[in-house]
């Protein structure tokens, strides 16, 4: 049948009109519908901008990423945009800008947006209890615990709620035999939260978190419809950001790019808390605005320009202004603190991380929002640079090229640097050390990347006054900034006065100004041209080469190398001394000679009631470390412990008893494995025979019958400390958060009660192992041990860190004190102060290969320093506290200690010094069992002097020591056919007396000499003592009339 002219037209009409629909379906609107301008009509340097295709061609030269989307905008207006790689190696299919993208978090401040949208609506109040949209939370508990005050609205957009992640909340359904989230709709989910724990209290802590599913559905109830479609109408359709979905139609399926493991593996991508691939082809059950849209590089960048625009984008308005600015500014409570995802420096709004503080290792601007999603896609906005930059791959694990990208990003902006060069030397001499320090930082930064290096010469002058600054975070960015200056600028006379001040930072009272000293003269070294320049920096960098600690002495060898100076650095001279109370023999600076001795290892006595006492209360599943703090209080005549077991852990916990062990199980595999650290304590009359009290503070199963007194701290370090004049800091706790590991204090008045968390976060560390401090009165500080930690690949590489403070409150950012290899790790450090110097006891932790973390073990070394800043090992790899050995090796039959052994501070008493550890019968990252464990070492035992060969001539001859009292003691070991005799020298090595030979094993015996008062002839002058040695051990002497008595 033929049809009519009209009939035929309108179908024409009707095809062409469908098949328009479709193609605007499957592909992008032309141009992307994006302003644009040129860099340089937006203030940014073209040249640097270019930079950009650089850095990621080398991400794909390396095969790190196999594609990306680039796109970059200043002042609402883009500037780069550009698709690089492969979006599907297999198939030959580049990347193209419309490419879709899996965005997975960046999901969650999309979501966040349409729920300010809805209180711009007045259908969701920020403050209203959750409770009231989502009723089962109201059920939700901290363990047994209800909920002090019931989580907000604001709460689940600033992560505060206290709710775990999406994996730990589906394992947690799964366990319960409940629906997984992939088979569950929003609202199902909620019906199921009762049996999923709250991590802490409603905001009393940050973790990023399932709150934003609860957020999801928080919205359908308050919208009166579905999430999909509550974004589609609030946000979607008013951005035009087409290609934004949960799902991706079958027309634009040949978009979506494929997402890569290591070694650029194909890789399923589930949803975000699930397991299982989720192909995207059909809308999920899930609906999960935690991660579950998909987008372009074009649809982000407007949702971006909205937000830069402050809720405008091309004249529509979709929030205000108002209403950004408080989602793009820090909502974190004070107590709470900066939140413990790298990069630190930051807190969170209502959606976003906001960077409330400036940190080195990370180009920055205060202000700065950002977030990312799990298979390589961040965007960033800076409102004080106007600067809007989204970048998306799919690599999983994610490569964070957006964060790579923001030197070459901020560097580009024109004029910009030389600008805030001249802010920053008119900020030098601010009165707040916090603004002189960040001006250092400033200088520091834009001098590695401006242009007209002439900028920088007016710095030179004021800068160089301030290495002599009273703070340390001063002088340390001030030394980094004359290292960057004087390596870029060509004036003579700038550049010497910049090294001088240099090589008074070498000297610096500080390890880390000394370490930041050697590196800037390393930096000037490997470019300067005229030496002659550095002449005066060789010999301090040669004392530091042999002094300082691993990375000072690294930069000094470097400089001297670069120099041609890296000859053998002479022999050490002679220490300068003071009046000592005591000197122990294993300080090397005492030593000036020695022959046919050797230095070794005190030798222990373990206990024969140990383990002292063990996990065996139901909120005590697993000691772990235990990382025991043993003092004993003079004054209440009472040995006191706090040590930090897991009172939840659900490994073992959720185990049969019968299948706890490494051939049933592995432990680390485990699940459910929610696991809780608390701080617990435990009291004894002798050391010996100890008591848990029930304390009655921390409710734990429905009641306070325990011994917890406060729950949270990981690896706390505690002491009592009788020097602060505040009875409410008598107590200090040094310890990490369990989340994040972000560094924190408390103070108890009596080490029970506990005051707030203090954050820490100018420490700049992420460390879980036993940190502790002491007082140092030789610098009038506290000096705190941390821990870094290398992600070396299976293993990790462990290394001991130092940190210092004057108040216990504010300390410094942590430098590197020990570091063993991958095979070898120094796993962590308790220090005291002994003899005039500081001593450590150090955990080894010993893997069998780098291949694999079965089989690990540790023991305890010892280690020592002149100042607590530089440390050496005695003798490394040989264990002061080693293993019980055991011919067999089954599991549940070990001796107590077989497995891994973790130190607590000792105690020095008068007769013995008493070694408590924690000790576990198997490997470290297996099923083990622990307890509290002592060993005994005689006084001073630590280390001594003992001939090599027996009936052959040895001796030890000190450095110039000064007399400081009547008579002169040692403390040694003496076999029945040995002696020590001592011979007393001049200055000058001038024989002035032999003593009496000593025959027995003693502790602070006095030498006796011909001549009755000899040594008091010779008080306050400088001599040497030489000790002849014969079936003997050294360990001390001192100048003291009397015995000490009591603990020393």
């Amino acid at each position: 049948m033929r049809l009519g002219t009209r009939a035929a037209m309108r179908l024409l009409a009707l095809t062409s009109l469908i098949v328009g629909c479709l193609l605007w379906l499957a592909a992008p609107a032309a141009g992307d519908g994006l302003p644009t301008a040129t860099p340089q009509q937006v203030g940014l340097s073209a040249k640097r901008i270019e930079q950009i295709d650089a850095v990621v061609q080398k991400f794909l030269d390396d095969k790190r990423l196999a594609g990306a989307v680039t796109i970059v905008a200043r002042r609402g207006k883009v500037v780069q945009f550009r698709a690089y790689g492969m979006m599907d190696r297999a198939a030959g299919k580049p990347m193209r800008k419309e490419t879709i993208f899996r965005i997975y978090s960046m999901t969650k401040a999309v979501a966040s947006v349409a729920a300010m949208v809805l209180v711009e609506e007045g259908k969701l109040a920020l403050d209203a209890p959750v409770s009231k949209y989502v009723p089962a939370v109201r059920e939700m508990k901290v363990g047994a615990v209800k909920q002090a005050r019931e989580m907000t609205v604001r709460d689940l957009l600033r992560h505060t709620a206290g709710f775990p992640n999406n994996v730990t909340v589906d394992r947690t359904f799964r366990a319960a035999g409940l629906p997984p989230l992939s088979h569950s709709t929003l609202a199902e989910m909620m019906s199921r939260l009762k049996v999923v724990p709250l991590r802490y209290q409603p905001g009393t802590g940050w973790h990023y978190s399932f709150g934003t599913e609860v957020l999801a559905r928080v919205i359908e109830v308050a919208a009166g419809q579905s999430l999909d479609a509550c974004l589609a109408e609030r946000v979607f359709k008013p951005l035009g950001m087409q290609d934004t979905d949960f799902f991706v139609p079958a027309v634009k399926r040949d978009r979506l790019a494929v997402v890569y493991g290591r070694g650029l593996r194909v890789v399923d991508a589930p949803q975000p808390g699930t397991t299982g691939a989720f192909t995207f082809e059909k809308p999920p059950k899930f609906l999960s605005a935690g991660g579950g849209l998909v987008s372009t590089a074009a649809d982000y960048m407007r949702f971006c320009l909205m937000l830069s625009g402050k809720g405008e984008l091309h004249g529509k308005r979709l929030l205000k202004v108002e209403t950004i600015e408080a989602m793009t500014r820090n909502q974190l409570p004070r107590a709470v603190g900066e939140i413990d995802r790298r990069p630190a420096g930051r807190g969170f709004g209502l959606g976003f991380a906001v960077r409330i503080r400036k940190i080195d290792s990370v180009v920055s601007s205060i202000g700065e929002y950002e977030w990312l999603g799990g298979a390589g896609t961040e965007y960033w906005l800076s409102p004080r640079e106007e600067l809007a930059v989204v970048t998306l791959t799919q690599q999983m694990p994610m490569i964070e090229l957006g964060q790579a990208l923001k030197p070459i990003v901020y560097g580009a902006i024109k004029g910009n640097d030389e600008r805030r060069v001249v802010a920053a030397i008119g900020r030098l001499g601010d009165r707040d050390p916090r603004v002189r320090e960040l001006a250092s930082d400033t200088l520091a930064t834009i001098g590695l990347r401006i242009l007209d290096t002439t900028n920088l010469l007016p710095a030179v002058a004021p800068l160089v006054p301030l290495m002599n600054d009273a703070d340390i975070e001063v002088r340390d960015e001030t030394a980094e900034a004359l290292g960057v200056i004087a390596s870029r600028i060509k004036e003579r006379a700038a550049v010497k006065s910049a090294i001088a001040a240099l090589v008074v930072g070498l000297s610096d009272r500080s390890e880390q100004v000394r370490e930041e000293s050697a590196e800037a003269l390393a930096r000037i070294a490997g470019v300067i041209k005229d030496r002659n320049l550095l002449e005066t920096a060789v010999e301090p960098l040669r004392k530091v080469q042999m002094d300082g600690g691993v990375a000072t002495r690294t930069f000094a060898r470097q400089a001297l190398k670069s120099l041609g100076k890296d000859d053998p650095p002479p022999l050490k001279s002679p220490a300068q001394d003071v009046r000592r109370e005591r000197y122990l023999l294993l300080d090397s600076r005492i030593i000036e000679s020695k022959q046919n001795v050797t230095l070794t290892l005190g030798t222990v006595k373990k206990d024969r009631h140990n383990p002292l006492f063990v996990a065996d209360k139901p909120w005590e599943p697993r000691y772990d470390n235990m990382y025991p703090n043993v003092i004993y209080d003079k004054q209440e005549q009472l040995y006191k412990c706090w040590y930090c077991p897991f009172i939840i852990d659900e490994r073992t916990t959720h185990t049969p008893i019968d299948k706890r062990n490494p051939e049933s199980t592995n432990y680390m595999k485990a699940r459910p494995s929610r696991r809780d650290e608390a701080l617990l304590y435990a009291t004894s009359r002798d050391g010996i025979h100890w008591e848990k009290p029930e304390l009655g503070i921390v409710e734990f199963g429905g009641n306070k019958q325990n011994n917890i007194v406060v729950r949270g701290p990981s690896g706390a370090g505690v002491f009592k400390d009788l020097r602060d004049p505040d009875p409410a800091k008598r107590y200090k706790a040094f310890y990490a958060a369990q989340v994040g590991f972000m560094q924190l204090v408390r103070f108890s008045p009596d080490g029970l009660h506990w005051g707030p968390e203090i954050p820490c976060p100018e420490i700049g560390i992420e460390s879980d192992c036993h940190a502790n401090m002491i007082w140092s009165p030789e610098l009038e500080k506290y000096v705190g041990i941390v821990r870094f930690y290398d992600h070396v690949p299976i293993v990790g590489n462990r290394k001991i860190a130092r940190t210092e403070s004057t108040d216990a409150v504010k300390w410094t950012r942590a430098s590197l004190a020990i570091e063993g290899s991958p095979v070898r790790q120094a796993h962590d450090m308790v220090i005291f102060r002994t003899g005039d110097v500081y001593l450590g006891l150090l955990g080894i932790m010993h893997y069998r290969s780098m291949k694999t973390n079965q089989g690990v073990r540790q023991h305890v070394e010892l280690a020592w320093s002149p100042d607590s800043y530089t440390w050496h090992r005695i003798r490394p790899g040989t264990p002061l506290i080693d293993h019980t050995p055991s011919k067999e090796r089954q599991y549940g039959t070990m001796p107590y200690d077989w497995g891994a052994m973790f130190p607590s501070t000792p105690v020095l008493l008068d007769r013995e010094i008493r070694l408590y550890y924690g000790a576990s019968d198997w490997y470290f990252f297996d099923w083990r069992k622990s307890g509290l464990a002592l060993a005994t070492l005689r006084p001073d035992g630590w280390a001594g002097y003992e001939p090599i060969e027996i009936g052959k001539r040895a001796s030890i001859v000190t450095t110039p020591v000064v007399c400081g009292g009547d008579k002169l003691r040692l403390s040694a070991d003496i076999s029945p056919s040995g002696s020590i005799k001592v011979t007393l020298l001049a200055e000058d090595n001038q024989r002035l007396a032999i003593s009496e030979p000593i025959e027995e094993t003693a502790t602070d015996v006095v030498v006796k000499w011909p001549q009755e008062g000899l040594v008091k002839t010779y008080k306050r002058t400088p001599i040497r003592l030489r000790f002849e040695l014969e079936n003997a051990k050294l360990y001390s002497f001192s100048f003291q009339d009397h015995s000490p008595p009591g603990h020393r």
